[in-house]
């Protein structure tokens, strides 16, 4: 998730890298946290899935008062990553609207090992399946940028 094209000198995206695997090893997976344009806290953290055979993920964020406080990785209803806002983050927690995309492409030296292992095109085109996609958010007011279903009460995620 990342509003880039909203927010072009201070983005913040919440996301999962699937950065492969070599036959016969673990999944790789990144989670990448990232407000407005901080690089300095709690960006990119990187897990080998372990018994994991194809990607299923989930990205949930709990919110109140339209501020995102908790945002948590789970992939095959295991937890990988849990972020917890915090003031020593200071703006580097992503708490503007999003919107949810996927892409396919090949990272180079930082995901394959200095350029080791790279995408072999000859079995393109390559095609990203989703199956049972459910997506549950909320409209934000533009003015306000905040939802009007989350309060300090509810929580987002709780309004399900």
């Amino acid at each position: 998730m990342s509003n880039g094209d909203m927010f072009e000198k201070n983005h913040v995206e919440i996301d999962f890298d699937f950065l492969g695997n070599i036959r016969g090893r673990e999944w790789r997976v990144q989670t990448n946290v990232y407000g407005n344009e901080s690089t300095s806290v709690d960006r990119e953290e990187r897990y080998t899935a372990f018994g994991m055979v194809l990607p299923m993920i989930f990205i949930i964020s709990t919110a109140s008062s339209g501020q995102t406080l908790r945002s948590y990785f789970i992939s095959y209803n295991v937890p990988i990553r849990g972020v917890k806002r915090m003031k020593a983050m200071h703006g580097a927690f992503p708490s503007k609207p999003m919107s949810l995309y996927a892409t396919i492409w090949d990272g180079l030296d930082w995901t394959t090992n200095g350029g080791k292992y790279c995408v072999n095109y000859k079995y393109s085109p390559c095609i990203a399946p989703f199956t049972d996609l459910v997506l549950r958010g909320f409209a934000v007011d533009p003015i306000e940028k905040v939802s009007s279903v989350c309060d300090d009460v509810t929580p987002c995620w709780a309004h399900g």
